[in-house]
């Protein structure tokens, strides 16, 4: 598709999950008393690196909602680029081709649950000469024109980092509810990494 030319892609974030396994309590002899130097359950500090999540990682459902973002943007941009505000079920194929995920009404409403006003959107009424009267969904960014200095290629840049920031807090508040819940001591410190007992895959989904 000539529209798929214009395609730029960005690197998706890359994260490792390893899950936490406490060590196994030595065997102990009905005869020989416990091991007075038992090991200890490791602290959060000594666990490996490979169990360790970075804070600012992303769970897989907000990967794929980004990268959707990302490829909504990208062929939205070869629309504008001939003055055409296309409707939404024209432009489906396209974006699923750039992503290579499905893309429909729900995940574009996820997006706008994030990021409101990131696309603006209007349904248009016709008279059909079959099926009578008709709506359909017309997207288009929002006018971006009078930003001076910003390249076509700065300014998905720059709503693709907004979009990530957000899903980032959201990933934040659900790290802190956890933590208020299971940890509450640790709850107002600073980190670097999330719990390790933390699960990114139960981060809620954006409402629709």
């Amino acid at each position: 598709s000539q529209l798929l030319k214009e395609t730029r892609r960005t690197t998706p974030l890359k994260r490792g999950i390893g899950d936490v396994e406490a060590d196994a309590p030595p065997a102990t002899s009905a005869i020989e008393p416990p091991s007075t130097d038992e090991k200890q359950p490791r602290s959060e500090a000594e666990l490996p690196a490979e169990t360790k999540v970075r804070r600012g990682a992303l769970p897989k459902h907000f990967q794929i909602l980004q990268e959707q973002f990302e490829a909504l943007d990208v062929v939205l941009s070869a629309y504008r680029g001939r003055r055409s505000e296309p409707y939404f079920d024209a432009l489906i194929g396209d974006v699923e081709g750039v992503s290579k995920h499905t893309f429909k009404l729900q995940q574009l409403q996820q997006i706008l649950s994030v990021f409101p006003n990131s696309f603006h959107l209007r349904y248009v009424t016709f008279e059909d000469p079959v099926k009578g009267k008709q709506s359909r969904l017309r997207i288009s960014q929002p006018d971006l024109s009078g930003e001076p200095g910003f390249t076509p290629n700065s300014l998905l840049s720059s709503r693709l980092d907004e979009l990530r920031h957000r899903l980032s807090a959201r990933v934040a508040e659900a790290h802190h509810a956890f933590l208020l819940a299971r940890f509450p001591a640790q709850a107002g410190k600073p980190r670097e990494m999330w719990h390790p007992e933390f699960r990114l895959a139960d981060v809620p989904a954006p409402a629709l």
